[in-house]
C-alpha cells in the first residue's frame, strides 16, 4: 500500500512537473506571436502611409501637368496673336508706302498745275508806245481795274510785266527764262545719271525727288552741293 501511494505521489509530481513545463513552453511561445502581429501591423501602416504619399504626389504631378498644358495653350495663343500682328504690320507698312507714293504723285501734280498756272499770261494789245511810263506793273494794274471795272484786292499780284518786242521777235523775258534754265543742264544730267527724277519748275528752278522727298533749288550751285552730298 505504501508502495502504491508512493507511486501515486511520484506520478502526481511528474504530472505537475510536466504541466509546469508545458505551461512554461506556452508562455515562452506566446510573445513571439504577439510581436509578429505588431510588426505586420506596423508594416501595413507604413505601406498605407507610402500609398497615401504617392497618391498626394500623383495629385501634385497631375496639377503640374495641367499647369504645363495651360501654359502651352497660352504660348500657342500668344504666338498666333504675334503672327497676326506681324501680318497686320506688313499690311500697314504696304498701305503707308502706297500712301506715300500717292502723296508724292499728288504733290508732283499740284506743282505741275501750279507751274502751268504760272505760265498763263495776259496779252494786252493796243497800248500806245510809252503810255506805261516807268511803272509798267502799276500801269497794267490800273488798266485792268478800269477796263474790267473791278476793284483789285491785296491778293491780286502781278508777278511780272513787260512790253513785247517787234512782231516776229522773241520775248526778252522768255529768253531770260531759257537761259536761266540752261544753267541747270550740267547738274541736272548728273542727277539723272544717279537715277533721280528731275524737273524744271517755273520760271527757273530745279526740282529733284530723292527717297520720296522733293528738293527744290534756285541755283545750279545749290543743286551741285546736293549732288555732292549724294556721293
Amino acid at each position: 500500500m505504501q508502495g502504491v501511494q508512493k507511486s501515486i505521489k511520484q506520478y502526481g509530481l511528474r504530472s505537475h512537473i510536466s504541466r509546469t513545463a508545458a505551461e512554461d513552453a506556452d508562455d515562452n511561445m506566446a510573445p513571439p506571436q504577439v510581436d509578429t502581429a505588431a510588426e505586420l501591423s506596423s508594416i501595413k501602416t507604413f505601406f498605407q502611409t507610402i500609398a497615401s504619399d504617392m497618391s498626394g504626389l500623383k495629385t501634385g504631378m497631375d496639377a503640374v501637368q495641367t499647369t504645363v498644358e495651360t501654359l502651352g495653350h497660352r504660348v500657342t495663343e500668344a504666338e498666333t496673336r504675334i503672327s497676326t500682328l506681324d501680318d497686320k504690320d506688313e499690311v500697314k507698312e504696304t498701305t503707308v508706302n502706297t500712301a506715300m507714293r500717292t502723296v508724292t504723285q499728288l504733290q508732283e501734280r499740284v506743282i505741275s498745275l501750279e507751274d502751268a498756272g504760272r505760265c498763263y499770261n495776259v496779252h494786252i494789245v493796243g497800248i500806245e508806245e510809252g503810255a506805261e511810263g516807268r511803272d509798267i506793273q502799276g500801269f497794267v494794274q490800273k488798266l485792268i481795274s478800269e477796263t474790267l471795272d473791278v476793284e483789285l484786292t491785296q491778293d491780286f499780284e502781278i508777278e511780272r510785266s513787260h512790253r513785247t518786242g517787234q512782231r516776229g521777235g522773241r520775248d526778252r523775258h522768255i529768253l531770260d527764262v531759257i537761259q536761266e534754265r540752261k544753267k541747270f543742264d550740267g547738274v541736272k544730267k548728273k542727277l539723272q545719271e544717279k537715277g533721280l527724277r528731275c524737273t524744271m519748275v517755273y520760271p527757273a528752278m530745279l526740282s529733284v525727288v530723292a527717297n520720296n522727298i522733293r528738293h527744290t533749288f534756285t541755283s545750279p550751285e545749290d543743286a551741285g552741293v546736293f549732288l555732292s552730298s549724294r556721293g
